[in-house]
């Protein structure tokens, strides 16, 4: 996968983090956003393609 962007969205929906990725992380990698509270996570990909993701875990 590549140019990926995840982004944690408020109860709103509207956008309170985001960072974008030319190429996927490791499957096991964190992404620490220090005193970023949201409710939802989106991931979605800039290119046309099939986005397969088995888990996400949030803390």
């Amino acid at each position: 996968m590549t140019d990926v962007i995840v982004s944690i969205l408020d109860k709103d929906e509207k956008v309170v983090w985001s960072k974008g990725f030319k190429e996927f992380p490791d499957p096991l990698k964190t992404l620490k956003t220090k005193g970023v509270f949201g409710r939802f996570v989106k991931i979605r990909m800039q290119k046309e393609g099939s986005l397969r993701i088995a888990e996400v875990i949030v803390k």
